[in-house]
């Protein structure tokens, strides 16, 4: 009986042993998951931050760009009340509300021609990677030159660019 519970003894103490090893594996793999996790959280929270503060630069933008728009329309609304009480000749009046609309026609000028010149530019650009791709040509026509090609281009960015001038 003495050697029974012996041998008994001793696999049990094969399984504690066997069971402190799979505890402490998986002790290792825990603390390796900790790990990952408190990476990914810190990464999360730096990401958050950047977004929070990207959130904000846009936020701020707004705000100024409402800021000016309420100031050129308090601007346009004072022009208009001195036009109606006749506090200025009505001639400097229009001639400021000309000066106003005129600059904001400038600007919203400069910002088309800007943008047609982008796609000019884009035109170009697509001309010239066509040329190298074989032209633009449609099967069974004789390939043009680049010189050809470049001379058929729009004449409409120099004549915008003229038309800007003359206004300026």
């Amino acid at each position: 009986m003495i050697s029974e519970c012996g041998s008994e003894v001793e696999s049990l103490a094969k399984e504690l042993e066997e069971s402190r090893e799979k505890s402490s594996q998986l002790e290792g793999k825990l603390k390796v998951i900790e790990d990952a996790h408190s990476l990914e959280a810190a990464w999360f929270e730096s990401r958050n931050g950047e977004l929070e503060r990207d959130f904000g630069m846009t936020a701020s933008s707004l705000l100024k760009a409402k800021e000016a728009k309420t100031a050129k329309s308090s601007e346009l609304r004072r022009l208009r009340r001195k036009i109606k009480s006749g506090e200025e000749s009505s001639v400097s009046t229009i001639g400021e509300a000309k000066e106003a609309m005129r600059a904001e026609f400038q600007i919203r000028l400069s910002k088309i021609f800007g943008f047609l010149d982008s796609l000019a530019a884009i035109y170009v650009r697509d001309l010239a990677l066509a040329g190298v791709k074989g032209g633009t040509n449609e099967v069974g026509e004789v390939p043009q030159s680049p010189r050809v090609e470049g001379a058929m281009l729009p004449v409409r960015g120099q004549s915008w660019r003229v038309r800007k001038e003359t206004l300026t």
